[in-house]
């Protein structure tokens, strides 16, 4: 073999070399991005940024102005006996509205941490849209039990758990249709009876931040609606 023979012979080694390497390089899977620490989802992010803002807003405001946010936002179950005491407008509002106050930084970061928890792993499933919904049907439904059990009471519901507590019974009904549960009321019961004594118990034991009294029938009237309307919100919801 000559010089210009193993030359070339070695030139195309070489690029055959570069070529298999250059290939390689581009068949090689590129190394995953890392998940922020808090990956929360969207509709979560911004419902926890409404109550922090609504809280830091009536708490750095004047007593007086704070008092009457909350007498326009909360859950007042004298106001359906007599409307004269308020607004009429109210009436249809308040179901709603009472989950955007809070009434201290301990009763705040309680929810916000409910939120966080069940929330994420609601919309991580079906998404903000729903999420959406089912929060603001359970917190009405979680407001409305309250007023039957307590109708005519002068006393405020404040507070975004009735809501919370809807959306963990929504969390619980997605883990059995992913096959992540027991299907039918025999999975749910055990956690059902869990959820609500352990609401019943803390109403009866213990006060809210401020001596104020824990809304059970809240917890509970948000929680079994979202056990049970989770079928037909689905459906209707797309």
């Amino acid at each position: 073999m000559t010089d210009k023979e193993k030359l070339n012979g070695a030139s195309q080694g070489n690029v055959r070399d570069i070529s298999e390497e250059r290939a390689k390089r581009q068949n090689k899977p590129e190394k995953p991005e890392h998940e922020p620490i808090l990956n929360i989802p969207r509709m979560v992010k911004i419902l926890c940024s409404i109550f922090i803002a609504m809280f830091l807003l009536t708490y750095f405001l004047d007593v007086e102005t704070a008092n009457q946010i909350f007498l326009y936002l909360a859950f007042l179950p004298n106001l359906y006996v007599d409307p004269s005491q308020g607004y009429v407008w109210q009436l249809l509002t308040m179901p709603f509205t009472h989950a955007l106050l809070h009434g201290g930084w301990f009763h705040l970061f309680i929810n916000l941490g409910m939120m966080l928890a069940f929330g994420s792993a609601v919309e991580k499933y079906i998404g903000g849209k729903k999420l959406l919904v089912f929060f603001l049907i359970t917190t009405a439904i979680g407001g409305l039990t309250h007023l039957a059990f307590y109708w005519g009471s002068v006393g405020a519901l404040i507070g975004a758990s009735g809501g919370i507590s809807g959306l963990f019974g929504v969390l619980l009904r997605i883990l059995q249709d992913r096959g992540q549960m027991e299907p039918g009321w025999r999975g749910l019961m055990p956690i059902t009876l869990l959820w609500v004594g352990v609401s019943v118990l803390f109403a009866l034991f213990t006060t809210a931040p401020g001596g104020g009294s824990i809304a059970w029938t809240a917890h509970v009237g948000g929680f079994l609606s979202g056990l049970l309307l989770y079928t037909p919100v689905m459906r209707m919801v797309k």
